[in-house]
């Protein structure tokens, strides 16, 4: 980890993205499955963007895509065999994303000035829920992944360049994104 932080500073990007999943951290729900503390986590990603900003790098931190918790494909099969909507496969968006890993990490990049966090939460879910189709297109793929045509989508490729871009090109100064914009597509807007 070390000696790949240390390369990606020799390399001076343009922009660094960083990902991660919130599947590190132990769940509140499910203790018996042991990860990374909130405390830990936050720390660690401290560290992280401490070593990027003080090397001046633009550091950008994209918040974990909501996780339905569900096997999408094969659900909407099996809701497609019984006739049933794609909206028995919706996931309750309480439990598809993590606001306390999402918090932990703001805090880690709290008054860093070259760290910026985006939030497309709201690109899949409603206020309620994170449906499994939109658009048209199937959301999830493998556990824990978007589905690569979702991803290859052209409404996603546009809502990611209008978050993103602004950034890269320093367009404005480092900011913690997590509004969404009213000209992105989001799910409240899906269509089947």
């Amino acid at each position: 980890r070390s000696a790949a932080l240390q390369r990606i500073v020799q390399l001076d990007p343009v922009a660094v993205f960083l990902t991660s999943s919130d599947n590190h951290v132990t769940h509140p729900n499910n203790a018996q499955a042991p990860r990374l503390s909130i405390e830990q986590w936050r720390i660690g990603t401290r560290k992280t963007l401490e070593l990027l900003d003080a090397a001046g790098l633009r550091t950008v931190v994209l918040r974990d895509t909501p996780g339905p918790g569900l096997d999408v494909p094969t659900c909407l099969a099996r809701a497609q065999a019984r006739h049933a909507p794609d909206e028995t496969c919706d996931a309750p968006r309480g439990s598809a994303i993590r606001e306390d890993v999402f918090a932990a990490t703001l805090q880690a990049a709290s008054r860093l000035r070259g760290v910026s966090a985006i939030d497309f939460t709201d690109y899949f879910c409603t206020p309620t829920v994170c449906p499994p189709v939109l658009g048209g297109t199937i959301v999830y793929g493998q556990p824990g992944h978007i589905s690569d045509v979702f991803a290859r989508s052209p409404a996603t490729a546009e809502a990611v360049a209008l978050r993103i871009i602004p950034i890269v090109n320093q367009a404005k100064p480092p900011t913690l994104w997590s509004e969404t914009s009213e000209a992105l597509p989001s799910a409240g807007s899906r269509t089947r």
